[in-house]
């Protein structure tokens, strides 16, 4: 069985889980390279797409917000759901749910309150940060 039969395979496998998706918090991508991101599930949509000229597969992952993230397929390792968010180091996490979110310096020192993650990532200069929304706290790091 060739390895493109294999993942279209997983794929299909992958998509009968998405009704069970909403008992997860995170879709977890690792990535060959060891690399973990995280995306929160809530309002999740995850497509699948081949180009014609190269026959590599990428996939294509919209959150509630709107955002969009489009990786290549090749390069991933495993896709699974979780309710522990990554959890190994400061990885990639582009939303949150809620709305006004606090941000901490790696020391903690709070360096203020912002309407959005968004707006709390394009206001920031480059770092690692620590942000909380409600329940929840997530390790950034912005570019």
């Amino acid at each position: 069985m060739t390895l493109k039969k294999v993942f279209i395979l997983c794929c299909i496998a992958l998509m009968g889980l998405s009704a069970q998706a909403g008992d997860y918090d995170y879709l977890i991508v690792e990535n060959n390279d060891g690399s973990l991101t995280a995306y929160v599930s809530e309002g999740l949509s995850l497509n699948f797409e081949q180009s014609g000229a190269t026959d590599a597969m990428t996939a294509k992952v919209t959150l509630k917000d709107g955002t969009t993230d489009t990786f290549a397929t090749a390069n991933t390792k495993q896709m699974y759901f979780s309710n522990e968010g990554v959890t190994t180091g400061i990885q990639k996490l582009d939303s949150m749910v809620g709305g006004a979110v606090n941000v901490y310096a790696i020391d903690g020192k709070h360096l203020g309150t912002f309407p959005s993650v968004k707006q709390a990532t394009e206001t920031l200069p480059s770092g690692c940060y620590i942000m909380k929304s409600g329940t929840r706290t997530i390790k950034l790091t912005t570019k």
